[in-house]
């Protein structure tokens, strides 16, 4: 199964009943404030967002110390990724802590190569960088998600400096990932963007709750920043960019999203290896992965059917069927998906498992 919408075909339930628990959006949603600045931005929406766009960009200057020159803003992280790949007409591009499909790479009557390389359990999901930089070898593009799309962990410090220096000996491009990086309570700032050959990506899709109205926007070197600008040809939503601003400006929102996550995780991390059969690896962010010790087949198919699509990570170098990715969902959600996981694990737990999931 690919997606939650194929899932809900295939188990015959409505599209909008299944539970997209890989989504890594967060459970709490849009905060009050964004709510708010969407309601009054709709007045708005007959005009041109260029004036909304300037606020931003003001923002971005006086709260981050981010001059407007340095950062292009988009409707979604696939189009940054795809200028960025128009830009350099990529050739081949390594892919580090993420998975097919993920930056919209299709390869589809190009020339174009695309590898992927993951930090998995033979490495102590640490990423390897000698073997990332040999894989990376004549490569036009490193993409590196940071923290990491699969194990939601962040990459050592120590790590990263490294990377970055070794990507500017060897002048390769290199595109940080850190759409989930506000989890890990790491703010904007100027050092996430200012080297021509570095391009830190962000999205308000994941931390914000803010899929259906998605801003996503990359810093870097003025004249990477202009290259990209000349590329682009979607224009801006008056209501994301609004949504945008009074998200980065509510401080309250950030420390309501990091107490949650904390009790969240806590509580799933106590209820599951109750259960045994089940490792909860920790992570850094909203994703986190869980090991199946034991009846890994077909236990994504089981939740699917209970109304919780999960991927699991078959198709992911380094894991296999045993690893599912996850994301924290609501509270009752997290208390139930936990009851299943538990009754699947047990002996008896078909049958447990089909009386939850017809109570939904």
């Amino acid at each position: 199964m690919k997606d939650r919408y194929t899932a809900a075909r295939e188990f015959k339930m409505k599209e909008e009943r299944m539970i997209d628990v890989s989504a890594g959006i967060c459970p709490l949603g849009p905060s009050r404030k964004v709510r708010a600045a969407i309601r009054k931005a709709v007045r708005g929406v007959g005009t041109s967002a260029d004036i909304a766009v300037r606020r931003l960009e003001r923002l971005f200057l006086s709260k981050f110390g981010i001059p407007a020159d340095r950062v292009l803003f988009a409707s979604s992280l696939r189009e940054l990724t795809g200028l960025l790949l128009s830009v350099l007409d990529a050739k081949k591009v390594v892919i580090a802590g993420g998975f097919k499909g993920l930056y919209g790479e299709d390869t589809a009557g190009t020339a174009m190569e695309v590898n992927y390389f993951n930090a998995g359990e033979d490495s102590g999901f640490v990423l390897d960088l000698d073997r990332l930089m040999q894989a990376a070898g004549g490569a036009d593009l490193l993409i590196v998600a940071n923290p990491d799309r699969v194990t939601g962990k962040l990459i050592d410090e120590g790590v990263f400096s490294r990377l970055r220096d070794l990507a500017d000996r060897r002048g390769l491009r290199l595109a940080v990932d850190e759409s989930l990086i506000e989890f890990s309570g790491i703010g904007i700032g100027p050092a996430c963007g200012g080297k021509e050959n570095i391009v830190t990506l962000r999205t308000t899709a994941n931390y914000y709750g803010l899929p259906g109205l998605e801003l996503a926007y990359a810093v870097s070197g003025h004249e990477t920043v202009a290259k990209m600008r000349r590329r682009k040809c979607s224009g801006l939503n008056t209501l994301s960019v609004e949504a945008a601003r009074a998200a980065f400006k509510d401080a309250m929102y950030r420390k309501q999203v990091e107490h949650f996550l904390l009790e969240e995780k806590r509580s799933l991390s106590r209820a599951l290896e109750k259960a045994g059969g089940v490792t909860f690896l920790g992570s850094d962010s909203n994703v986190y992965l869980l090991k199946l010790l034991k009846r890994p087949e077909q236990f994504a198919a089981a939740l699917a059917r209970a109304g919780f699509f999960v991927q699991d990570c078959s198709a992911v170098d380094g894991f296999g069927e045993a690893f599912l990715r996850m994301s924290v969902l609501g509270h009752d959600k997290n208390v139930k998906l936990a009851r299943l996981m538990r009754s699947l694990i047990a002996p008896q737990g078909t049958g447990s498992m089909d009386k939850d999931a017809d109570d939904k």
